[in-house]
């Protein structure tokens, strides 16, 4: 029997489900086009945004009616290359993984939707891998100066606050569409696996901005 739409809002919320996530994430690109206008000899204009995908799994409390708590993995790169005189080529690839904790509060206000009002925390890292190779020099072990690559990486401190909009498309399945913004607080980089801590670098903390996602789940809902 249909549950009257005025009565739904009364009615707790729940669901569990995981499910393959995207997101397109507005960055802070100013810093990372001066480090590669330096390192790829090249006037290069990044796109302000970046891409990222990843999985969510979420479930309900049990414990506070409408409470949802769940966990969110996503990562996304960006390479780009320049050819310099010599038949040699540079690459400059950014990297944004991020892990969050999720708690979200769930109204139902019509039959198939479900809002949350939330957010996430959680940590995340950020890299940058410089790497320079020759375009005619076959690359064979040991590779010496024909392919030449470093890797620097930063920690950070993640808040995700957060809207979502979800539709159950079966007590199955449902579709999500969600936006909120990133503030990512970073620890001091250093270079991958030795430590070493980088000096005068510039303003390099990407992950700073507002996001849209939507997202494909699987699980059982009782909002359909």
């Amino acid at each position: 029997m249909l549950v009257e739409i005025n009565d739904r809002c009364t009615i707790p919320y729940f669901g569990f489900s995981g499910g393959f996530i995207g997101t397109f994430m507005a960055w802070q690109n100013s810093g990372i086009q001066t480090v590669a206008r330096e390192f790829l000899q090249n006037d290069i204009t990044y796109p302000g945004f970046v891409y990222l995908s990843g999985a969510s799994g979420v479930i309900s409390s049990g414990v506070i009616d409408n409470l949802r708590i769940g966990l969110e993995g996503k990562f996304g790169t960006n390479r780009q290359t320049h050819t310099l005189s010599g038949n040699r080529e540079r690459s400059l690839e950014v990297g944004i993984s991020m892990t969050n904790m999720l708690v979200e509060y769930m109204v139902t206000p019509w039959r198939h939707v479900a809002i949350g009002i939330g957010g996430g925390i959680g940590f995340g890292r950020e890299t940058l891998e410089f790497s320079e190779y020759s375009l005619t020099q076959p690359i064979v072990f040991p590779i010496g100066t024909a392919f030449v690559s470093s890797r620097m990486q930063t920690s950070m401190l993640l808040l995700q606050p957060s809207i979502n909009v979800e539709y159950s498309l079966t007590s199955f399945s449902m579709l999500r569409f969600g936006a909120g913004y990133t503030v990512g607080f970073l620890s001091a980089w250093e270079m991958s696996g030795s430590g070493i801590a980088v000096q005068n670098t510039p303003d390099l903390s990407f992950a700073r901005g507002g996001y849209v996602q939507f997202g494909v789940f699987i699980g059982l809902f009782n909002n359909y």
